[in-house]
């Protein structure tokens, strides 16, 4: 499986080339643009999309500390592809950076094949809420996603801290890939990109967040053969962590706000604190994905936050949201350095345990940083015998 071509109408299409480093861009024409662009301002994106018409940004060095590729006007059709784009230091005290790409109420969005670093959101399509239904094609594919950073700057080049006063590090609230308030879509496909997120460099709250976002019954969001690496709090010492390499979010009782009819399938995700969670939505559904984390931190201790493979919760209860989501033929290891013992699955209550089934064991005992590693050597095999390229080409 491949993605589609981006089609674009070659009567219309411009070919411009900037090569010119410290300069940003606007684009209000349609075509293709290769070139370095940046902006020292954080309140102005490196690069800017102002038009609906079809626009490729490819084999592009993008950087600065705000929004680095930006569509804010809605409808646009972009293609991404085959770019590096990173993330710099705002250097104000109490601001965080900006996203790497960032797409609102878009008609058509081809990502794939980028190489994206230290960013707020690594990616993010953003509709909002109580916004109407979507047929927008957006196709996620192929992309790197490395250190994830919501650490606030100190403004003398380093980062606060995202621990909050009682002991709780939602790393600041970013994330990887991120869907808000996409509803009813039954276009979207995010597949084959490699998330990874090393102690130190990076806080990561959510690597994928499907959140208050939809597919349909007929076209599920399709979240399939991605790698996630890395999920902890930022302060290893943090009592409580709010995170998970792949979550369905926003607790929302209304049904038509909620994540709904959302397919979750062979991903594997590693050294996660948080691994998949079926937080909040119906009709979500986990399978065939490999779950491994020894829940240590690189000096060899425990995570004092507690740590869990599946998580299957109802923050709705009485609506019956959660008894139409399923986990099921997953491969598991989980430790959870609270209680020293495996924490493959996890239930927020009894009546939610027949929504895990057929669930399979990595080993039995102890999950070591040995078996983490191994699973990226399984990651690396699988891409080379499906064909793909992961990051720029």
């Amino acid at each position: 499986m491949k993605p589609p071509k981006f089609a674009v109408s070659l009567g219309l299409y411009l070919v411009l080339s900037v090569l010119a480093c410290g300069q940003s861009l606007v684009i209000t024409r349609g075509g293709l643009y290769q070139g370095t662009f940046t902006s020292g301002d954080p309140n102005t994106p490196a690069v800017t999309i102002n038009t609906t018409d079809s626009v490729t940004l490819s084999q592009c060095v993008v950087t600065g500390p705000g929004d680095l590729i930006a569509a804010y006007a809605p409808g646009a059709n972009l293609q991404v592809s085959d770019c590096i784009i990173t993330a710099e230091n705002p250097n104000i005290r109490g601001r965080q950076k900006g996203c790497g790409i960032i797409i609102h109420n878009p008609a058509e969005v081809h990502i794939f094949n980028n190489r994206i670093e230290g960013a707020y959101y690594g990616i993010c399509i953003v509709n909002g809420e109580n916004s109407p239904p979507t047929s927008a094609a957006i196709f996620v594919w192929g992309n790197q996603i490395l250190d994830i950073d919501g650490r606030p700057s100190d403004g003398h080049g380093g980062y606060l801290s995202t621990m909050d006063a009682d002991g709780t590090d939602d790393n600041g609230g970013s994330h990887g890939i991120v869907f808000l308030g996409v509803h009813e879509d039954p276009n979207v496909t995010v597949a084959w990109n490699e998330l990874i997120n090393e102690p130190g460099k990076s806080a990561s709250s959510d690597p994928i967040n499907i959140y208050g976002s939809s597919g349909t019954s007929w076209g599920p969001m399709l979240i399939t053969d991605n790698y996630v690496q890395g999920q902890f709090p930022e302060n290893p010492n943090a009592p409580h962590q709010n995170g998970n390499a792949i979550i369905t979010d926003d607790p929302s009782p209304v049904e038509s706000e909620a994540p709904q009819w959302v397919e979750i399938v062979q991903n594997q995700v590693v050294g996660c604190v948080g691994g998949i969670a079926l937080y909040a939505g119906l009709h979500i559904t986990a399978w065939n994905n490999r779950v491994v984390s020894s829940d240590l931190q690189p000096d060899g201790w425990f995570y004092p936050t507690g740590s869990v493979g599946i998580l299957i919760f109802d923050p709705t209860p009485g609506l019956g949201y959660a008894q139409m989501n399923f986990a099921h033929d997953n491969v598991i290891g989980t430790m959870d350095g609270l209680t020293d013992t495996r924490n493959d699955v996890g239930f927020a209550a009894s009546y939610l345990t027949l929504q895990s089934y057929n669930e399979q064991s990595l080993h039995d005992g102890v999950i070591t940083k040995s078996d983490e590693e191994n699973e990226y050597q399984i990651w690396l095999q699988k891409v080379r015998a499906a064909g793909e390229v992961i990051g720029p080409r």
